[in-house]
């Protein structure tokens, strides 16, 4: 019997579930009909991938012609829609319950909280007047952030009271689902993205990143990762452990478990920004871990999700050599067309690259992670030569404006 997977986003991350299910019937469906993958696959729905009834209508058709046998989602915050699909179907899926703690930045940080698994200050944030009300309780500078959404979208600094007002209006623009913010404490530290897989109750490690952003003035824009993070075995421990502390809170089984981490400068403490029960994105777990440990996430997920069982020493961590991600940020301005793509091509170390500006676009003046129009994947033997790679191609590719 050949096995059917329905896949929630179609974005360009995606692209590797596409890529490991060519043996397989892929069911693809987002809200966009141009999305990244929609011509990558045969069988694509135009609904928004939030729109939970909809989805479980097609997909309730689709089981019961023994088309589909899981739902699945990776690199995008769409687990509420997998859990949710997924146990009215009897998949395999994460908890409904944490799939939407973890999607609301409140609900996470209340239940951190109450498990003593954070220390840090916050309040909901529903009005203006809240926000006022509550900024002084807290010491600045401060971070206000939508509860719903993903890839600091929405996520502003606030470093004294008269920015209030235009922070809010800022911030309350980039709401989901549920028009709160969340109002944090700020922390300072190197920030890491771990990833874990949770399989049949045993928690395993499957690699720490550390995260590179241009200095947080007011937004959060991240320009590059690198795996791994330069820890010590110590501070390693430390991270999987609070990890480890937070599925088992959070009762995080057969998924991926991916956290947005801190080490705080101030105390050294390991700390949470955010935690989601799927695989990161920046494709860190998509190309990065491939490369850095030949560890392909994507594949043991998706195996995951269709009860396909794999022998879980296949998860064991070998570290291979250093990879990135590496962004080159433009200048806002509408886009004519790269160039210099002759010389890139000459750089050594660069496995792969996606140039998504096309002639017309708009290039925004950056105020968050998903704005970016370039990555490129690199490898090295070392993080230095990572870095000389970084420098050579943000010397190399150029735009043209219109």
């Amino acid at each position: 019997m050949k096995k059917g997977l329905l896949v929630i986003g179609g974005g360009i991350l995606q692209e590797r579930t596409i890529f490991w299910c060519k043996k397989i019937n892929i069911y693809l469906v987002d809200g966009n009909d141009q999305c990244y993958c929609k011509n990558k696959v045969k069988n694509f729905y135009k609904i928004d991938c939030f729109d939970v009834k909809k989805i479980l209508q097609i997909a309730k058709k689709l089981k019961k012609d023994n088309k589909i046998h899981g739902v699945y989602t990776q690199g995008a915050d769409f687990a509420t829609t997998v859990s949710y699909v997924s146990k009215k179907l009897s998949f395999c899926s994460v908890d409904s319950n944490s799939a939407k703690i973890c999607k609301n930045k409140f609900l996470l940080r209340k239940v951190l909280t109450k498990n003593k698994l954070s220390d840090i200050k916050y309040f909901k944030i529903k009005t203006l007047n809240d926000l006022k009300n509550r900024i002084s309780k807290i010491k600045l500078p401060v971070y206000l952030k939508p509860l719903d959404n993903s890839a600091s979208r929405g996520v502003i600094k606030i470093n004294k009271i008269s920015e209030c007002s235009s922070a809010y209006n800022f911030a309350i623009k980039s709401c989901i689902k549920e028009k709160s913010l969340i109002l944090e404490e700020e922390i300072k530290g190197n920030e890491l993205s771990v990833d874990t897989i949770i399989y049949n109750k045993n928690f395993y490690r499957c690699g720490i990143s550390e995260r590179k952003f241009l200095k947080k003035n007011k937004y959060a824009v991240q320009y590059a990762s690198i795996t791994p993070a330069n820890l010590s075995v110590k501070k390693i421990n430390e991270t999987y452990s609070l990890m480890q502390k937070a599925a088992k809170v959070l009762k995080i089984d057969n998924s991926a478990f991916k956290g947005d981490l801190v080490i705080d400068s101030k105390d050294g403490k390991i700390k949470v920004i955010e935690l989601t029960p799927r695989l990161s994105g920046g494709f860190d777990s998509q190309y990065r871990k491939p490369i850095s440990y030949k560890l392909d996430l994507v594949k043991y997920t998706i195996l995951i999700s269709l009860k396909i069982n794999f022998d879980p020493k296949n998860l064991e961590l070998k570290f291979k050599k250093f990879s990135s991600t590496f962004s080159v940020l433009f200048k806002p301005g509408y886009f004519k067309k790269f160039y210099n793509l002759k010389s890139l091509k000459k750089i050594k170390g660069i496995n792969k690259y996606f140039l998504l500006s096309k002639k017309g676009d708009k290039i925004q003046e950056l105020n968050n992670c998903s704005q970016r129009n370039n990555f490129f994947i690199c490898f090295s033997k070392s993080k230095k030569m990572l870095y000389k790679i970084h420098k050579k191609i943000n010397s190399t590719l150029k735009v043209k404006y219109l």
